[in-house]
């Protein structure tokens, strides 16, 4: 697995000012999700809807599937892009602008597809494939771009050495401490040796704080990930 600084896909001379734009066009639109839900729906629960997907599922992801999740998504991809100033952090630009042969890019665990159809819409010689345990619906998809259905943790229906960007990005709320190591192989059976595996999750570390203190005083707790990947 791949490690690297790179040049980022996203120029960021002036992307909060076209973020705020983008943002209010996906906030502003309607309510037509495929997630929406009813009042008799097992998966609904005060008023917000649990995509049946999740049950099914080993994953320990909690957050629900409707319109204002999609909408949050969205909008957390918009605040990432703009605080590490891109959306990739390979050296693979060159690669994906330009391909010498045929490229193709996973996005796993991909939610509403915010990262995969921006990526796709950059890069429109490169194939991408957003995969997510639940179904949404997508609209103005370039066609280099595809969405399927698939859970991480059931393993990925892709033959070995497939992808040369495997892509995955807060999925640790979704993803038991004890099946991290097979995941984390999983990706690496289906990129190429030469490929590249970027993984955005949140601090591997907690922080405990005190409250009986005046003073900011902090111990440090490892997290099951931290331990899995060696951090100190």
């Amino acid at each position: 697995m791949s490690a690297s600084t790179s040049t980022s896909s996203t120029s960021s001379g002036n992307s909060l000012r076209v973020d705020r734009k983008v943002a209010a066009d996906w906030l502003s639109s309607s309510s037509s999700s495929s997630s929406d839900a009813t009042g008799t729906d097992p998966a609904a629960s005060a008023s917000r809807f649990y995509h049946p997907a999740f049950a099914q599922s080993a994953s320990t992801y909690a957050l629900p599937s409707d319109e204002p999740e999609k909408n949050r998504l969205h909008m957390q991809h918009i605040v990432t892009r703009a605080c590490f100033g891109g959306i990739f952090h390979t050296p693979q630009h060159e690669l994906f602008a330009n391909p010498p042969h045929e490229v193709k890019v996973l996005d796993v665990g991909c939610g509403p597809g915010s990262w995969t159809l921006e990526m796709a819409k950059s890069y429109p010689k490169t194939s991408f494939i957003g995969m997510d345990v639940a179904e949404y619906e997508h609209t103005d998809v370039p066609s280099n771009a595809t969405f399927q259905t698939g859970d991480i943790l059931r393993g990925l229906d892709f033959p070995d050495n497939t992808f040369d960007f495997v892509f995955q990005r807060y999925l640790l709320l979704g993803i038991p401490a004890d099946r991290w190591p097979w995941v984390i192989q999983e990706l690496i059976r289906v990129t190429k040796p030469a490929g590249y595996i970027q993984l955005f999750e949140m601090s591997l570390k907690y922080f405990k704080f005190n409250s009986e203190s005046t003073e900011s005083s902090e111990e440090l707790v490892d997290g099951p990930l931290a331990k899995l990947m060696g951090a100190s």
